[in-house]
């Protein structure tokens, strides 16, 4: 939380997110009203990813006793086995109701959080690659200062471009560990049950995977849409897809003027050029 703060902190002093450098922000105060709504967003996000990874660590645990209890083979006897299989299906249970828990109270949250992201994160970039695009097309008349002003400026905003990616890659990742590890146990469970004889060790076996299958745990943002690694892979398509259509249209819209050398030394918008 601390290097999430300080991320925040350092890159809204240098750049207010809310008022890019072409723009004058509307109140002096411009820079604490963002911080603390950022801040209250980035706590309740990192909230979240505590309690997935509190159980994606239950879940690891479960998934080493099995290990430890497949190693033994044969020699484990049937009454102990018996009781860590019910013992496994009694916490997977309480695991389930938590991730349903954990849904239903940060789905509204998390749909704003990841629609707040998505839309920053296309913003930032069509900022800084028309800003790219400006770069090499003054780069013919403008001095070094107004280019490295320039760059600067972009790089500041690649900042913001990072942090919100490092935030979605985060989010995504752990509620995708915390799936793979639940995934884990019906494999290994059943591969327990093929190593037993005992036929009430093997009803206890086929009741477990039955309830893995029924009750899989999985998060989701108010039950819209599942967050994995597969929600990163679609957010990235239609990041791609978003910022095409952005620099076409501004193409379109002002490709003719960019292409026009200035005269006079003075660029399309007002800037005495060297």
């Amino acid at each position: 939380m601390a290097c999430v703060f300080l991320a925040i902190g350092v890159a809204e002093w240098h750049n207010c997110i809310m008022y890019m450098s072409d723009f004058i922000p509307a109140s002096e105060y411009c820079i604490f009203q963002c911080f603390v709504a950022m801040l209250t967003s980035a706590t309740v996000e990192l909230q979240y990813m505590a309690f997935v990874q509190l159980i994606k660590n239950r879940l690891q645990l479960i998934n080493e006793l099995l290990v430890e209890l497949t190693a033994y083979g044969s020699e484990e006897p049937p009454g102990i086995r018996m009781k860590i299989i019910n013992d496994v299906k009694n916490l997977y249970t309480h695991l389930h109701l938590l991730a349903l828990n954990i849904n239903k109270a940060y789905g509204a949250r998390l749909i704003f959080i990841l629609m707040t992201l998505f839309v920053t994160l296309t913003t930032l970039l069509y900022y800084c690659t028309m800003k790219l695009f400006r770069i090499l097309w003054l780069g013919r008349w403008a001095s070094g200062g107004e280019l490295l002003g320039t760059f600067w400026r972009v790089l500041s905003t690649l900042a913001w471009a990072f942090i919100s990616t490092f935030r979605i890659l985060r989010i995504c990742s752990v509620c995708n560990a915390a799936k793979t590890e639940a995934q884990k146990i019906g494999s290994l469970i059943h591969g327990l049950g093929w190593q037993t004889n005992c036929s009430r060790t093997k009803s206890m076996v086929r009741l477990l995977s039955l309830q893995l299958q029924q009750q899989r745990i999985e998060f989701t943002a108010g039950g819209l849409f599942p967050i994995d690694h597969g929600l990163m892979f679609n957010i990235v398509g239609s990041l791609a897809t978003y910022l095409l259509i952005l620099i076409q249209f501004d193409i379109a819209q002002n490709g003719a003027k960019w292409r026009t050398e200035p005269e006079n030394g003075t660029a399309p918008n007002g800037t005495q050029l060297s």
